[in-house]
């Protein structure tokens, strides 16, 4: 096993030497190698590439997984794979779940476009940001070859992938591939010249998912302590000085733990050893590390509160993370989405709002020459004060990319929310126009560039012969309305735009699927049924 390490790979090689992964009894060896100048997976396979000892197939996994399958049946089909395709260079593992499910990140929900009856990839896209038209262009030719395609976006990335040798000698041939789905599993499959093949293996009933992320975080800790993962529970007692024990109602304890008799514990509650809960405190589904003491009258929601935290009395702390050494003085609130970095002190009845997080380490900015840094260390002490108390001890974090590299309020909001804790199925769920498709053809490729390759003024026709289209057709299949007179709009409304036929059927497809996809998402009716009532009006 190769561990590879851009940052803190002396911590990481130290514990692994005190671990039972070093033992003579371990069932395989473990490797540090260190890539300091790594900043993506690319780089990191570009690196073992130049080191050569990569031979056989190996298995691809972030250091951030939790996963229950079964390997040893995945990679057997990804061998069976390799003897009826001598192209097949990988296998993703991907994990069936619904779009608003929690262990799915707000980034990574994207298309996969495959192959039903051989589960191969044929094409790649991630799913476009919110308030952005996302549209996919297929080459007709590709779904010309296939008997049966399936347009999947009902998957969780598991960031899993069972590789041949072949892959990490592809980064270094492209050096601009950075991520494994944006980049080469895309490049891969729009490439006309490799002819290489990725396939997929769904997960239907094992548990598999990625902390990526806060809301990722929060996810599959809930996951875990509502015993999605099993046999990955807390009472496994992985790590070698763990001592949790299960009682009803999903609520784990270490020994050690001492509860005031007031105090109430719900469920979904992990409880570390030396811990002590006071009386008339309220926790529920929330984890707690070792040796924190939380006073009296104190509530704690959904949150995560790491080791040797202190809280006192009628403090509230709601949707947070509170790391290792902070103090949350009497009466302070912590809103939902707050993260408190180590050895923070959050002041007396002090209040930190929505997605607040403080820490200790100062941020380091440059200056131009008309700034003042003396200045700036007052306004940020005042920033300060008024956010953490006269009493508290910490500072604002602000997130090193600037609002001016948005080119949006949109996208910083988008961005902004992908570091939250707080899932919001309606910020990220795809809008009707993301799933459009449109099949490309080298005609109508032609025909919308001009010999200098500006677009065209057809375009814009195109567009809103389009729109105009899709609502008609929409119109139709909601209101019932007869065929023929149907078709006679859309043909009038064809001659008056001068657009093709190309034009119309691909505005139909995309009303067709508008319709489906709202009866299945609003629950009224599943595929099958949508479907048959659709063709049926």
């Amino acid at each position: 096993v190769y561990v590879v390490c851009s940052s803190y790979a002396e911590v990481v090689e130290n514990y692994i030497l005190k671990s039972k992964w070093s033992l003579a009894s371990s069932p395989f060896s473990i490797h540090v190698l260190k890539s300091p100048e790594s900043q993506s997976v690319g780089d990191a396979l570009r690196d073992i590439d130049a080191l050569g000892f990569i031979e056989h197939d190996f298995l691809l996994i972030s250091g951030d997984i939790v996963s229950n399958f079964d390997f040893k049946s995945v990679f057997q089909a990804h061998k069976d794979r390799k003897t009826k395709d001598k192209n097949s260079i990988m296998t993703m593992v991907l994990r069936e779940a619904s779009v608003s499910h929690r262990t799915r990140a707000k980034s990574g929900a994207g298309l996969f476009v495959l192959d039903e009856p051989t589960s191969r990839c044929v094409r790649y896209e991630p799913a476009p940001r919110p308030n952005k038209n996302g549209y996919i262009n297929l080459d007709v030719e590709i779904l010309s070859e296939l008997e049966t395609v399936s347009f999947r976006n009902d998957l969780i990335d598991c960031h899993i992938d069972i590789c041949t040798p072949d892959i990490p000698a592809l980064f270094t041939e492209n050096f601009d591939y950075n991520s494994i789905r944006t980049d080469f599993v895309k490049g891969i499959l729009t490439s006309d010249i490799l002819g290489k093949t990725i396939y997929t293996h769904i997960l239907e009933k094992n548990y598999s998912a990625r902390v990526e992320s806060y809301q990722t975080y929060d996810a599959v800790s809930k996951d875990v302590i509502s015993r999605y993962s099993y046999p990955v529970v807390p009472e496994r007692n992985i790590m070698e000085d763990q001592t949790y024990s299960y009682q009803m109602g999903h609520i784990y304890k270490e020994e050690g733990v001492v509860l005031a008799q007031s105090c109430i514990i719900e469920s979904g509650t992990v409880i570390g050893s030396n811990t002590f809960v006071g009386d008339g405190s309220k926790i529920s589904k929330t984890c707690i590390g070792r040796n924190c003491k939380i006073g009296r009258n104190v509530s704690i929601i959904d949150s995560y509160i790491w080791d040797n935290v202190v809280i006192e009395d009628n403090a509230v702390i709601t949707k947070s993370i509170v790391a290792n050494d902070a103090v949350i003085k009497k009466g302070a609130k912590l809103e939902a989405g707050s993260v408190v970095s180590f050895n923070v002190v959050v002041g007396e009845n002090r209040v930190l709002a929505k997605d607040v997080k403080v820490t200790t380490r100062q941020r380091v900015r440059e200056y131009s020459d008309d700034e003042s840094s003396d200045e700036d260390e007052e306004d940020q002490a005042e920033i300060d004060v008024s956010t953490i108390g006269e009493d508290g001890k910490g500072h604002l974090y602000h997130d090193s990319d600037d609002s001016d590299y948005y080119e949006s309020e949109d996208d910083e909001e988008y961005n902004r929310s992908l570091k939250s804790m707080i899932y919001s199925v309606e910020s990220f769920s795809l809008s009707d126009t993301s799933i459009h498709s449109i099949i490309n053809t080298h005609k109508k490729t032609h025909r919308r560039y001009s010999s200098n390759s500006g677009v065209s003024e057809g375009d814009d026709d195109e567009e809103n012969f389009r729109t105009e289209a899709v609502e008609s057709v929409t119109r139709s299949i909601t209101e019932n309305h007869d065929p023929d007179i149907a078709a006679l709009e859309l043909n009038t409304l064809r001659m008056s735009m001068n657009v093709g036929y190309h034009e119309v059927r691909s505005a139909t497809i995309a009303a067709f699927i508008t319709f489906i996809s709202k009866m299945v998402t609003t629950g009224t009716l599943k595929v099958k049924e949508a479907t048959e009532n659709m063709f049926i009006k």
